[in-house]
């Protein structure tokens, strides 16, 4: 903001600078005894008429110089003075033409005799009355339709960055007859041409290569990006300009499958395009003979040598039908990530029969609902699905297919068989899909049976769902599915592809009526920018994986040690080889990991709830003889009922107990005119003042004169009958100065250890409670959607928890302030926040989003439970324990894979910059071709160099 109040002051200064460039600059003034000229930059002897925009310092000159310092430079955009004025116009009227062939020179061969005109001349140069309005009007930036100049130049459009540009160019007449070829000559001086025959329009490299970055990189369609040149060229009348978006749409698609053959190679060697020749692959993903050390398949570890892959469908890049297939020409068909097309049609042809039996044993997930549900009549295409890995979101080449009907399982299949082919020679690979549950049912049978896809013979396939959308199945597809409980599968999520489909979701639109073949090699195009982007940022995204698998791994491991030190060590022996049994026994069954899904019990009662209370804090029976530990958990127990003393429920329908605060009862019967809200309040404060009595009673034989100070300071609350209010003469009230100082010490001592019980006690009440909380809301509140009257009861549930969970928060904190005051609490017993009784970080339902990222709070990892704890908590603790086992083994996996891909990613460089070396010692390899594999190798050998620092 203080640039801008500074840039505020000075606006007009600037605007005032630029406005003074609309006339001719006196930089160069003549220096005559009259008044000064402006002058030419180059000469100084004439005036100048011509000025570039695009050259530095816009400088401006007479025509003679302004030609020859642009004669390499003829498409920038120049503007000629008109005697008051600067106006757009083109660098041919001052005198530039291009010589093509001889090095900018003109042609050493003349001219062939002018023939006497004829109808062709006649057509060449129309008329004046066919010329274009701006033309007429006398616009100096017009094109004209004359294709040769009075000098026997043939004109041509030129597309450039900056526009349009109508030149003048001398073609090469010399023999052989391969050098008078116009297409040849073009691309020799940089320029595309449009056809290969007689071009007319013509196009630089770079502006090629701006288009199909701005392509790639902002999304922008040819139609756009040409308009954009339309404006720049003619600002006042762009409609003016000559229409070449169809020639850019086609030359920009030759020219990228042309780029794409040159970057992978393709050219000199002259290898058969076949699944990813003109992709990029992942890196850090394994490729046996490319990545891989050489003994990896005897390495334990296997699954530091598996690919995790995930397939999905997008039905927002959809196609419209063509009207006439035979126009449709293909260029890299299966070359790049789209699959080749003919064998594809056969599998679906072949699946046919069998695609219909598809039923969801599942939820109603649409993935299967609408498998054979079209989409119009005018589409041909409803979208696509495609294959990318997992761990690293690159697309897999030679996988995306065309979905014609719904995401039917034969579209799947042959997006897997083509993934299992690029990883060919892998031993395992584990898939990651929506409706795995439903999809794997008979994935066997269905490629046994198959005539046209078949899994590579000793390859493992295991399978699972991603981690947010394994939230929407059946509570059991959790423990089953979730990548969390998949053995080798490190930490995934699986869900990549959602992310990858929002970037071609971007270019859905203007791909959609193209043809066939060029929609498909415009996603190619955004597949392959996606994965080239990811490779070299490969290096940074590895470390930055090793960063979080050492914090998280580390964490897990203290969690994991903190509760298996509560379950014991003979409970963690058995939850172990449970756990590994059902690992083992996965492969085969996935119901094996339902040990990880918990089984709701019935919530405890109100009842249940007050018995289990009574037996936590039991109340004195009789106060004469009591000892000093009996006087002070008297005490505490009265400091409890300070803030919560049982009375009735507000509602006859309840029939339960409440446990509310005297203090907030108090202010509920002050705001409330019925005589039965006055009278609970009165009758709490009754019977807490009657405990107070008899406790204080005793209270000098234990704490001498300190009493007598507290119930000379309390006397007054007594008297007015505020119970609630009295702070009670326990050593933990004085502190420990003053305790010691009337030796009390052993008191205070004895206090904080009935203290660690009392916090002892509500701690596992506070486990207990946020436990039920959490399977309320799994088995209630969530099952009785749809119903508001099962909603309200279910939540009238949940909200009397939490009323006990606070009760026993509150005496938690309280016994804890007590501790602290005295110098005497336990370093265990940590604050208590009200993150720590989040629901969410215990709740073992399915469906519950990011429980997979939650440890669990330091409560649950303090050794409190009873030997009467319900065996469901037992339950609730041995499910805990398992996911967070599984937790650390995934990161424990993460760590080694991490590690690993890290050495496939230097190796991988490294062997494409071997590779490069190899073409460039090819025998009889052309110039340019050495050239380029030479720049290859280097740019490889870069990328190994930048890894390879970036892991140290």
């Amino acid at each position: 903001h203080d640039y801008l109040r500074e840039w505020a002051d000075k606006h007009r200064g600037y605007a005032d600078i630029i406005v003074s460039m609309e006339q001719r600059s006196m930089d160069y003034a003549s220096q005559s005894d009259g008044p000064p000229e402006p002058m030419c930059r180059w000469c100084k002897a004439r005036e100048p008429t011509w000025k570039c925009e695009d050259c530095f310092g816009f400088p401006e000159g007479c025509q003679d110089c302004f030609s020859k310092a642009h004669n390499t430079l003829p498409f920038h955009n120049v503007l000629s003075w008109t005697g008051t004025h600067y106006e757009p116009s083109f660098l041919h009227k001052a005198g530039v033409v291009i010589h093509l062939g001889h090095g900018g020179t003109p042609c050493p061969t003349p001219h062939p005799p002018k023939d006497p005109p004829t109808a062709s001349d006649q057509s060449s140069n129309p008329s004046f009355e066919s010329e274009r309005i701006s033309f007429k009007v006398g616009l100096g930036k017009a094109f004209t339709r004359k294709h040769i100049d009075e000098e026997r130049n043939s004109y041509l459009v030129v597309v450039d960055c900056n526009g349009l540009h109508q030149v003048a160019v001398d073609w090469c007449r010399c023999s052989p007859a391969v050098n008078r070829r116009y297409d040849i000559q073009l691309l020799q001086s940089g320029l595309y041409p449009s056809t290969p025959k007689s071009p007319r329009t013509a196009f630089t490299f770079r502006l090629l290569d701006s288009f199909l970055l701005m392509n790639r990189e902002c999304k922008v369609p040819a139609m756009s990006y040409f308009s954009l040149l339309q404006r720049q060229t003619l600002s006042i009348a762009p409609q003016e300009v000559p229409a070449r978006y169809v020639e850019l749409q086609r030359c920009s698609r030759q020219w990228r499958f042309m780029k794409a053959l040159i970057d992978n190679g393709h050219v000199a060697i002259g290898r058969k395009l076949g699944q990813g020749a003109l992709a990029t692959a992942c890196p850090a993903c394994p490729h046996p003979g490319i990545n891989m050390a050489d003994d990896w398949k005897d390495d334990p570890d296997w699954f530091k040598h598996a690919a995790t892959l995930c397939v999905d469908g997008n039905f927002k890049a959809d196609h419209l039908r063509m009207k006439k297939e035979e126009n449709d020409v293909p260029l890299a068909d299966g070359a790049r990530y789209m699959t080749e097309s003919s064998a594809y049609k056969v599998h679906l042809a072949a699946s046919e029969p069998s695609s219909r039996r598809e039923v969801s044993t599942c939820n109603a997930h649409r993935a299967v609902t609408q498998a054979n549900q079209g989409r119009g009549l005018h589409k041909d295409v409803n979208g696509i699905a495609a294959v990318a890995c997992a761990r690293h979101g690159f697309f897999v080449p030679g996988t995306g297919v065309d979905i014609h009907l719904g995401e039917r399982f034969c579209t799947i299949d042959w997006a897997i068989y083509m993934g299992s082919l690029w990883f060919l020679g892998l031993l395992h690979l584990l898939w990651l899909y929506d409706i795995w549950c439903i999809y794997n049912a008979k994935l066997k049978q269905r490629f046994s049976d198959s005539s046209t896809i078949s899994f590579p013979p000793g390859l493992t396939i295991a399978g699972g769902i991603g981690q947010f959308h394994v939230h929407g199945h059946k509570g059991d597809c959790y423990a089953r599915y979730s990548p969390l409980f998949i053995l080798g599968a490190g930490w995934v999520d699986g869900e990549i592809l959602e992310t990858l489909w929002s970037m071609l979701n971007e270019i859905s639109r203007s791909t959609r009526a193209m043809t066939t073949s060029h929609r498909k090699e415009v996603l190619d195009d955004h597949m392959d920018d996606s994965n080239w982007k990811k490779l070299i940022r490969i290096a940074l995204s590895l470390a930055s994986k090793w960063r979080k698998a050492v914090q998280e791994f580390v964490e897990s491991q203290d969690v994991l040690a903190d509760l298996s030190e509560v379950a014991g060590s003979e409970r963690v022996q058995e939850w172990t080889a449970q756990l590994d049994q059902a690992y083992k026994d996965r492969a085969d069954d996935v119901k094996s990991m339902d040990i990880l899904t918990v089984h709701f019990p019935e919530v405890p009662s109100q009842a249940q709830i007050e018995e289990e209370l009574t037996k936590n804090s039991p109340r004195a029976s009789a106060v004469k003889g009591m000892t000093s530990a009996e006087w002070l958990s008297e005490g505490l127990n009265i400091g409890v009922q300070q803030y919560d003393v049982p009375i009735l429920g507000v509602t006859q329908m309840a029939k339960s107990i409440y446990r509310l605060r005297v203090i907030e009862l108090v202010k509920v019967s002050e705001g409330n005119d019925q005589v039965e809200s006055a009278h609970k309040a009165r009758e709490g404060r009754r019977a807490l003042a009657n405990r107070l009595k008899i406790w204080f009673a005793e209270a000098p034989i234990f704490v001498g004169s300190l009493v007598k100070l507290n119930l000379e300071e309390e006397s007054p609350e007594l008297r007015n009958e505020a119970p609630e209010h009295v702070v009670l003469p326990l050593p933990s009230a004085f502190g420990a100065a003053a305790c010691e100082a009337h030796q009390l010490s052993k008191l205070m001592e004895q206090e904080a250890e009935l203290r660690k019980g009392q916090m002892n006690d509500h701690l596992n009440e506070m486990k207990i409670g946020i436990a039920r909380k959490a399977l309320g809301w799994s088995r209630d509140v969530r099952a009785a959607r749809g119903s508001v009257h099962q909603q309200t009861r279910a939540r009238a549930k949940v909200h009397r928890m939490e009323e006990e969970l606070r009760h026993h928060t509150r005496v938690y904190r309280s016994a804890r302030e007590a501790s602290i005051s005295m110098g005497l609490l336990d370093e265990k017993y940590e604050e208590l926040l009200e993150a720590h009784l989040n629901a969410k970080a215990v709740d073992l339902n399915p469906a519950t989003r990011g429980i997979r990222n939650a440890h669990l709070p330091w409560i649950w990892r303090m050794h409190t439970e009873k030997q009467d704890t319900p065996e469901w908590m037992l339950t609730f603790a041995r499910i805990q324990w398992m996911r967070e086992k599984c937790r650390f083994d995934r990161w424990q996996e993460e760590l080694l894979i991490v590690q690993e891909e890290m050495k496939r990613v230097k190796r991988y460089f490294d062997f494409q910059a071997s590779d490069w070396e190899t073409r460039s010692n090819t025998k009889d390899l052309p110039g340019g071709h050495v050239a380029l594999a030479n720049r290859k190798r280097g740019m490889w050998h870069a990328l190994s160099r930048l890894a390879d620092e970036t892991f140290k």
